[in-house]
């Protein structure tokens, strides 16, 4: 099931985000807040992020950035570790 993580500080957008998404069948999780947001990512790893710019605690910019080098560095080194495994 393809999954979204909504982040925004104003629950009815959340809200109305969610319910549009959970309608198509998308697996939904809910961030308030910047830091919330990279845990969540973190935690279910979720296809989408709808993120609010303007966040309360930091912005999401700043959380985009975080969430895209975390990728990142995952893929790089998942690749590393794969190729340790090659036969030589």
């Amino acid at each position: 099931q393809t999954t979204i993580l909504v982040v925004d500080d104003e629950e009815v957008i959340r809200d109305l985000v969610a319910q549009i998404f959970e309608d198509d069948g998308y697996q939904i999780y809910h961030a308030t807040n910047g830091y919330e947001a990279g845990m969540m990512a973190e935690r279910h790893r979720p296809d989408l992020i709808l993120l609010d710019i303007l966040l309360p605690d930091v912005d999401g910019r700043a959380v985009c950035r975080h969430e895209k080098i975390g990728i990142f560095q995952k893929r790089r080194v998942g690749r590393h570790q794969a190729n340790l495994n090659r036969p030589v």
